[in-house]
């Protein structure tokens, strides 16, 4: 799986070094076939992971390849969801008639409204992930760790039976391996 994954450093320090190794660990470790959607990963230190135009990742987990692991999933995850623009707007539609009011803004929420909601899709599909890869008990406990989409992700863990029926209708569950 490691081979399958192009990984760059920004700008090569002892940290990216490590995050590399790091990524390439968590790799070699987790059946993540089925979750791959972009294959060209940087790892960059002091940056806000993200996704687009490159995944990145930044050196702040490299005590916590769990955590890593989420963070590497979350936005795989944004990028499977970019490849279904429609079907996630339909989605957050729906939402929006489900929590008509959203925090705006860290730690709660996101930097706007469209972003809390985007993240609720998002979040959950990672919380998926991560319970095929780690167990439902270590996954919600992986989660539990964060420190910033709070609200978001709360309403993941707390309410999934409500957020779920609104990614099954518009086709927005994770690929099997």
């Amino acid at each position: 799986m490691a081979a399958a994954v192009s990984i760059e450093l920004a700008s090569g320090t002892a940290l990216e070094e490590a995050g590399e190794a790091q990524l390439y660990r968590i790799l070699a470790r987790y059946d993540l076939q089925s979750l791959i959607f972009t294959r060209r990963v940087r790892i960059e230190s002091r940056v806000i992971p993200h996704s687009h135009p490159v995944l990145t990742l930044n050196t702040r987990h490299l005590d916590d390849d769990e955590l890593q692991l989420a963070t590497f999933l979350h936005e795989q995850v944004h990028w499977f969801c970019s490849e279904k623009e429609e079907a996630v707007d339909a989605a957050i539609a729906d939402l929006k008639l489900l929590y008509p009011e959203v925090p705006v803004g860290a730690p709660q929420g996101a930097r706007d409204k469209y972003s809390v909601y985007l993240h609720l899709i998002v979040n959950l599909l990672e919380l998926d992930a991560l319970e095929r890869l780690l167990g439902q008990k270590k996954a919600k406990a992986v989660i539990a760790r964060k420190d910033y989409y709070l609200w978001i992700y709360d309403k993941v863990l707390q309410e999934r039976a409500k957020i779920r029926p609104v990614l099954r209708e518009h086709g927005l569950e994770l690929p099997r391996s």
